[in-house]
């Protein structure tokens, strides 16, 4: 019995490394797809220099997108309607560090997209915004909506975003790769 039981816990925590290590290998190859799709155009564009737009990508049409984090109160959306991009985000893409009270969230329509060969990119800028109380994600209207002013907000973001299948990853200078999900084709 003993040396079952020593035969049987050496096969499951050689399991749980495989497991781990399988893990790590495959979020490694998704960074790495990411960064070599879009680090190319990323870093051309950071040097202001001409990305081949000779072959455009396809912007999706009427498509949603979903970024769903640890916390409900922090999803984010993408929402692509009559060839306009709407982003529904949170105040931490312009509060340097919140503690202690809970984001406010901004719907925004995108008016400087830009469209290349790998993806495309756009900016906000926080003093153009309006934050509220309540999350106004596709497809639900709240009655009432409160501004959000508990700190003042500013600054400008600029967000790059690579198109993989059903998945758009954008990427923001100080966070990490957000991975956005299509839920629906509207």
């Amino acid at each position: 019995m003993n040396t079952f039981k020593k035969i049987f816990l050496s096969s499951t925590s050689l399991f749980c490394l495989l497991f781990i290590s399988c893990e790590i290998i495959q979020k490694d190859t998704v960074k790495k797809t990411i960064n070599t799709k879009a680090g190319t155009a990323t870093q051309m564009h950071e040097r202001n220099e001409k990305v081949d737009d000779s072959v455009l990508i396809q912007l999706p049409k009427n498509a949603n997108y979903y970024m769903q984090k640890n916390m409900v109160t922090e999803n984010q959306y993408l929402s692509f309607y009559n060839s306009k991009l709407y982003f529904i985000g949170t105040t931490d893409d312009f509060d340097e560090a919140r503690e202690g009270y809970l984001p406010g969230y901004f719907h925004s329509i995108v008016e400087d997209l830009k469209i290349d060969s790998k993806g495309f990119t756009f900016m906000l800028d926080a003093s153009k915004l309006e934050f509220y109380t309540v999350q106004d994600a596709p497809g639900i209207s709240p009655q009432e909506n409160e501004i959000w002013d508990i700190v003042p907000l500013k600054g400008k973001r600029t967000y790059r975003a690579t198109i993989i299948a059903d998945t758009i990853y954008i990427e923001t200078k100080d966070f990490d790769t957000r991975k956005f999900i299509k839920t629906n084709a509207g």
